[in-house]
């Protein structure tokens, strides 16, 4: 931006008065006796669901006039700006209930403009405003088609918010926008194809822009204060945001014809969120090169993005979730997240990439087809809230997964291909244990598990035996069933196992004698009211076997 155009910027705040922080008590920049609208009062202008407008037009309007400049280079001369004439208060109204004589001879509003619904199809009363103090607002379902009337819009000092414009098709009277104080957010205008703001170089918070636009001009806009999210437009690429260097955070997602992001240079600022969701037709993430830290990245249901490599080399310290992507293999990242997501990559056979990540809370690996191994999940926090390893046809081990001595929650369910758990025997400590539909022979030896609530091993067709679950001293909840091969209970009835609490199920394995488990049962120090001990036809079949309570 010239030096001309910064000066008249300045000009036009100074004469308006300070912006008003966002929603503030008194709503507006304005002094003296004017009172500005606050967004918790009541409309008394007849507005639907607006704030009341406590000041109108005092006696005598504010007419302002600009200080002197004064040219370093010159000892003494002055130039004076022209006077401006404000609305000392704020405009809290429908389109229909304002007249021309309200604004006549004003170029500048000291408080809020909250437009509530009302018949109107443009903004003609606001033609000659130049400058807001406070925000300008546009919510409830208008009727409102073209934004003329703000043809000589240059500053907002708090948010611009447009909400529910669903007959909204014009927007080219923000082109002379140059800055909006706070954040900035147009959302819920179905009927909006394109979005000029060529002249807009400031904006203090979030940039937020949601409708099928097909076009949009950011080109004046180096750097964004906030975040910028692009929601639900039809923008083939991002060649409007080419003179974007930096920014907050980025969040593109359901824009249903972004192919690439060409035009993006923009680095994400440190510890950022990066959020790339529900792109349809997505095939390239060039552009994100540079990419430092992040607090969160996000990469989700893009199902045509095959390559993440973009990415390589940045640190998450927050979460990493890369979901529904059709990519093969990762890039190399690093950092301590608290959530590592990797799943519903249907073309994904390795998670070689994630070495250098420690995982310090949750970890869930699901639904991914062509998924070999874990290698590269070696970075497990020695205390974690829950490990999901599930759907993934074509896992044959969990060589590579780290080991992790207390987890809260610990699921392997529909693992067809897994023959071996061996990788949990790190386990000293967890509340619920979950081994479903796998290959594996054996239990994994947890001789350091002596509690837990919850206990379910099911549909394994090769286990034969559950040795490793000698030292289980207590279950709230256990549940052994459908597990064809096993014939005993050994482990658990010659081992330490003396209480269950809610539930005991040991059921539908088929060459398990019922009285097997029919004898367990009875051994609890105070069995459950809820059990069933049914399996192999034998001396104990039909002899009151089952009695399943409902659930709470």
């Amino acid at each position: 931006m010239d030096r001309s155009l910064l000066l008249a910027v300045s000009v036009l705040l100074f004469a308006c008065g300070d912006p008003v922080a966002e929603d503030s008590a008194t709503g507006t920049g304005s002094t003296g006796s004017s009172t500005g609208a606050s967004e918790s009062e009541s409309s008394t202008g007849g507005g639907t669901g607006g704030p009341s407008t406590t000041g109108e037009p005092t006696s005598s309007d504010a007419s302002t006039t600009l200080p002197t400049t004064t040219d370093p280079g010159e000892s003494s001369s002055t130039t004076a700006g022209p006077a401006m004439n404000c609305y000392e208060s704020s405009i809290v109204s429908s389109v229909a209930e304002l007249t021309a004589e309200r604004l006549e001879g004003h170029d500048c509003i000291l408080g809020d403009v909250w437009l509530s619904p009302g018949t109107g199809p443009d903004l003609w009363f606001l033609s000659e405003i130049r400058s807001i103090g406070g925000y300008f607002k546009i919510l409830g379902t208008h009727e409102i088609v073209s934004l003329h009337g703000l043809e000589k819009l240059e500053s907002i000092g708090g948010h611009l918010l447009f909400e529910s414009t669903p007959e909204l098709e014009d927007a080219s009277a923000l082109a002379g926008l140059v800055s909006v104080g706070t954040y900035l957010e147009i959302r819920d205008a179905p009927k909006l194809a394109s979005l000029d703001l060529g002249a807009l170089a400031t904006v203090g918070g979030d940039l937020k822009l949601s409708a099928p636009l097909t076009s949009l001009d950011l080109t004046a806009l180096t750097d964004l204060s906030g975040d910028l999210e692009l929601e639900h437009t039809r923008l083939t690429n991002l060649a409007g945001l080419a003179a974007l260097t930096s920014l907050a955070g980025l969040r593109l997602a359901h824009n249903s014809e972004l192919v690439d992001l060409a035009g993006l240079h923009a680095i994400v600022r440190p510890n950022g969120r990066l959020e790339i969701e529900y792109n349809p037709e997505l095939v390239s993430l060039a552009g994100l090169e540079g990419l430092t830290t992040l607090y969160h990245l996000e990469v989700r249901q893009n199902p045509e993005l095959t390559t993440l490599a973009p990415l390589a080399g940045t640190t998450v310290e927050g979460n990493l979730m890369l979901v529904g992507n059709a990519i093969e293999s990762l890039p190399p990242l690093q950092g301590e997240v608290g959530l590592l997501d990797v799943s519903s990559n249907t073309a994904l056979v390795s998670l070689t990439g994630l070495e250098e990540v420690v995982i310090n809370s949750q970890l869930e690996i699901n639904s991914n087809e062509a998924l070999l191994d874990l290698q590269g999940l070696a970075g497990l926090g020695d205390a974690l809230n829950s490990v999901t390893i599930s759907h993934n046809p074509a896992l044959e081990t969990l060589a590579g997964l780290g080991e992790a001595t207390s987890v809260d929650y610990v699921q392997i369910t529909d693992n067809p291909q897994l023959a071996s758990l061996t990788p949990l025997q790190s386990l000293q400590s967890t509340t619920s244990l979950v081994l479903a539909q796998t290959k594996a022979q054996a239990l994994p030896d947890l001789q350091g598990l002596t509690s837990l609530d919850t206990l379910y091993i099911a549909d394994n067709p090769a286990l034969a035996s559950l040795a490793g679950l000698e030292n289980l001293a207590g279950v709230g909840s256990l549940q052994i069933a459908d597990n064809p091969l096993l014939t005993t209970l050994a482990p658990l009835q010659d081992g330490a196992l003396v209480e269950v609490n809610e539930r005991y199920d040991v059921s539908d394995n088929q060459q398990l004698p019922s009285c097997v488990a029919k004898a367990l049962y009875a051994s609890l120090q105070s069995p459950p009211d809820d059990f069933c001990y049914d399996n192999m036809v034998d001396a104990c079949s039909g002899l009151g076997g089952c009695v399943r309570l409902p659930m709470p």
